[in-house]
């Protein structure tokens, strides 16, 4: 095989290669589970965030639903992976402006409260 031969497989390699990382993110873009847009408490003092565990670190972890509680100065005042995959069906939802309920055919439903010290409680 000559070197123009060699040179014009290692190019066709190499676009191949970047169309298949394309077609690879494409498709995590269009059908990976995301987290729905921002949920305001009932008096709008604070509001619900939900993403979706993409880190592979813990295997446990990925593809979980991620919530946070924001401030309006949108500090975030809580953080936890609720270990319900996003796989599954789900909704999350204020039940009061110190309460919120995650309800997942994966896990079942839970609720997290607002404790005095301002800390968020799972039951």
């Amino acid at each position: 095989m000559n070197s123009r031969t060699q040179r014009i497989l290692i190019w066709a390699a190499g676009i191949f290669l970047a169309c298949l990382l394309g077609v690879v993110w494409l498709a995590d873009l269009l059908f990976f589970p995301k987290g729905g847009p921002p949920i305001p408490s009932p008096d709008g003092s604070l509001t619900l965030h939900t993403s979706i565990e993409r880190s592979h670190s813990d295997p446990t972890a990925y593809g979980c639903v991620i919530i946070e509680v924001h401030d309006q100065s949108a500090k975030v005042l809580h953080r936890e992976n609720s270990h319900a995959s996003a796989f599954h069906r789900w909704d999350i939802a204020w039940t009061s402006n110190n309460e919120f309920r995650l309800n997942s055919s994966d896990i079942g439903i839970y609720t997290w409260t607002r404790q005095p010290d301002a800390t968020w409680k799972k039951q």
